[in-house]
């Protein structure tokens, strides 16, 4: 009977190090933030957020192996800064081994951190590094994680309730150092085509967050207007990562419309969804949507939706 006992203990044992073993992400931990403005719950754009130690330093790591190619490891070593969860039509994504390139449902649009946290104080520091583009000037400001706030990725491979129930993103309440406001509104500055000069922006639609965008034009040293960022709706400039999304409508007919949004897909502004929807009749609150994804470079059909609106 001793011997059965022990026996048992050892395939148990054994099972749970099998378990250990093939722990999804090697037994990493995500972090989700969501930074604020005071009296606001909108989301702030441009920050960059890095993860720090005790002292202040940016915490040094080697580069992820999550990589297109998981044989591609690196010994060069980094810090980590915080990217945005990727959009939710990026979802054909999920296939990449580049943890930046995932989407996690549960996430949001936060920032979030991917890494392993385990027996150590947590750090991060959130600098505005985009000028007025994102309202106003905000603070610089060391925030401490919470243990409660860093989710063990362990297990996790498809969205999952597990996973939905017991993320919590910190909310970081940022002061504005910028208290006039009207030029911020006028003019939003930024590196809107990422070549190192500055841009401006100016809000024409206030509900589809429509911009027209002037380019510096080193040549002429003049403000030249972008007609395609100009179509652009619903933007997101990442300036630490140098990516863009954004999403783009174009009215087909009376009754129909295409929706288009983009993304960076191997290195290109890529429209990685589109919807061609169209009104039943003219007066009608219902349309019949056409629904395409991108899938090894090229947009497919994915699905029909009836009525879907």
């Amino acid at each position: 009977m001793n011997n059965k006992l022990l026996l048992a203990f050892f395939f148990f044992i054994c099972n749970q190090f099998v378990q250990a073993q093939h722990c999804e992400y090697d037994n990493a931990q995500l972090i989700g933030m969501l930074p604020h403005a005071e009296n606001s719950n909108q989301i702030i754009e441009g920050l960059k957020i890095t993860w720090i130690d005790k002292d202040g330093n940016p915490v040094l790591l080697n580069k992820t192996p999550y990589q297109d190619d998981p044989k591609a490891y690196s010994i060069e070593k980094s810090s980590l800064i915080a990217w945005r969860n990727p959009h939710l039509y990026l979802s054909f994504l999920n296939e990449k081994r580049n943890l930046q390139k995932r989407y996690f449902p549960f996430a949001s649009n936060h920032y979030i951190l991917i890494s392993s946290f385990y027996g150590q104080d947590i750090f991060v520091k959130i600098e505005d590094i985009d000028k007025e583009h994102n309202g106003g000037h905000f603070e610089t400001k060391i925030v401490t994680v919470p243990a409660a706030y860093i989710l063990k990725l362990c297990g996790y491979r498809h969205p999952s309730l597990k996973h939905e129930t017991t993320y919590k993103a910190i909310n970081i309440e940022l002061k504005r150092l910028d208290k006039d406001k009207k030029n911020a509104v006028e003019k939003q500055f930024g590196d809107y085509n990422f070549d190192g000069f500055e841009d401006y922006r100016i809000l024409t639609q206030v509900y589809y967050a429509s911009y027209d965008y002037f380019i510096y034009n080193t040549t002429t040293n003049t403000y030249i207007k972008d007609t395609f960022l100009s179509t652009m709706s619903n933007t997101i400039f990442d300036w630490t990562h140098k990516n863009f999304r954004g999403g783009q409508l174009i009215i087909l007919n009376k009754l129909s419309r295409q929706a288009d949004h983009y993304d960076f897909y191997e290195g290109k502004l890529t429209v990685v969804h589109r919807s061609i929807c169209t009104q039943v009749h003219e007066n009608s609150e219902r349309s019949d949507c056409t629904i395409y994804r991108l899938k090894k470079g090229k947009l497919e059909f994915a699905e029909y939706l009836q009525g879907a609106e």
